[in-house]
């Protein structure tokens, strides 16, 4: 997709970042658990958008999402889940 609307070379006089119109795309992958939401997936979806801007925009950035199950027992009570965009925070500005 990124490509093909680059080759249309749709003119874009006033933008700061490229002469012409250019996509950006945020990826997300998931396989679906029981304690998935899908605010939380779209939100991995939005967060990977944005980093493709921040990388320089006319880009595709995948979330980095990928769990391997070694084994499949329920998730253990007591264990705080936080959402990736606050785990990126606390990467990025710590």
């Amino acid at each position: 997709m990124r490509k093909c609307i680059k080759k249309l070379a749709i003119k874009h006089p006033t933008s700061r970042v490229a002469d012409c119109v250019t996509i950006s795309l945020g990826v997300a992958e998931l396989i679906p658990q029981a304690s998935d939401s899908i605010a939380d997936f779209i939100n991995n979806a939005d967060n990977a958008l944005y980093m493709a801007k921040q990388l320089g925009r006319n880009k595709v950035h995948m979330a980095n999402l990928s769990r391997i199950e070694t084994n499949l027992q329920p998730p253990r009570k007591n264990i705080i889940y936080r959402s990736y965009r606050e785990t990126i925070a606390e990467l990025w500005f710590s």
